[in-house]
């Protein structure tokens, strides 16, 4: 099952979606920024973050930010 999602910019709060129902992908991008300008526009916001493994492989990612809390499901990376 699957609490919180995104889908196409919405946020989806549903106990009843199942998993197979959104599938989203991550895409990891890293960019470098020029100068320390953008330091002056940043907040700090503090993150805590852990990870759960379960016997099938996928991994459950809990992260509390103030008082929200996300799940992510993370599946082994295919071959």
């Amino acid at each position: 099952m699957v609490n919180l999602a995104q889908k196409k910019g919405q946020q989806v709060e549903d106990a009843n979606i199942t998993r197979s129902a959104i599938v989203a992908f991550e895409i990891e991008r890293k960019f470098l920024v020029k100068g320390d300008a953008w330091r002056g526009l940043a907040e700090p916001l503090r993150i805590r973050q852990g990870c759960v493994p379960t016997k099938d492989g996928t991994t459950v990612r809990v992260r509390i930010v103030g008082d929200k809390a996300f799940l992510t499901l993370k599946n082994r990376a295919s071959t």
